[in-house]
């Protein structure tokens, strides 16, 4: 089993590339304190998002995670929560 700083740096990757493709870029480095809704994510792309991510790890992220004033840091804890 992956000891928590790991499962976090892979968490952090994974989420930076599900993020990047939604938004049509190959790569994607992303601040711990980004607020996920300054990145240029719509309604449309959060729900890409979010079924992506659930479907992939089997938890549940509400769209609104993408929209509000939720950073990258509390997004990963929020996963972490659930796996």
């Amino acid at each position: 089993e992956l000891d928590d700083e790991l499962r976090q740096q892979t968490l952090m990757q994974y989420l930076s590339d599900q993020i990047a493709r939604v938004l049509g870029h190959t790569s994607l480095k992303l601040d711990a304190h980004q607020q996920l809704n300054r990145l240029g994510i719509d309604s449309l792309m959060s729900v890409e998002l979010k079924n992506r991510i659930g479907s992939d790890l089997n938890v549940v992220i509400p769209v609104t995670a993408f929209l509000q004033d939720v950073t990258f840091e509390q997004l990963i804890t929020q996963i972490l929560e659930q796996i």
